[in-house]
């Protein structure tokens, strides 16, 4: 790609953006790379590491982190996509009304979250994209659960949900053309 279109896909945002390289007065410079393949999908290293970003701050192993986060991109990735073949969406009004509940919930202002994102290093757009897709998960979890029994001990009912949940993205990936790149 041209400097110059390269420049405008960048500036406009595109999720087009090619994996490659650019010269800068001859050198090599890596503008980013592909970690991951899920089917048609990929997987940025800027987007891994603006995922992790958050959570390198507060410490931890580099390496480890960054394999966690990958694994939770890769299992988003699975999920959307089952969901869109199940009709599974979140709208706009759910996504703000599930962050005016975690504000109530946590009693504070929409303006103290903004702050606290920002302290984080975190954007309110990406923000919002996190909760859309917990929330999708969620739909979607609900529905592989279906009528199933449950526990009615706590702990019981996260490990019955954490296995189901487990079970149900094992097919998925069985399904899947996953590829990471290290």
């Amino acid at each position: 790609m041209r400097p110059l279109a390269l420049a405008f896909a960048i500036a406009a945002g595109s999720a087009v953006v090619p994996t490659g390289v650019a010269r800068a007065g001859g050198n090599a410079i890596v503008l980013d790379r592909v970690v991951a393949r899920v089917d048609e999908q990929t997987i940025l290293q800027s987007d891994l590491v603006a995922r992790a970003r958050p959570l390198l701050a507060h410490g931890g192993e580099r390496r480890a982190v960054l394999r966690q986060v990958l694994d939770q991109m890769i299992n988003e990735l699975l999920i959307a996509k089952d969901a869109t073949r199940l009709s599974l969406t979140v709208s706009d009004d759910e996504v703000q009304s599930a962050i005016a509940q975690i504000v109530a919930q946590n009693g504070i202002t929409p303006e103290k979250l903004d702050d606290v994102l920002r302290s984080e290093g975190v954007t309110r757009k990406s923000y919002e994209a996190e909760v859309k897709r917990e929330l999708l998960q969620g739909k979607w979890l609900a529905l592989k659960l279906g009528s199933k029994p449950r526990p009615t001990d706590p702990k019981e009912l996260d490990a019955f949900v954490g296995k189901e949940r487990d079970a149900a993205l094992a097919v998925l990936r069985q399904g899947a053309f996953i590829d990471v790149r290290q």
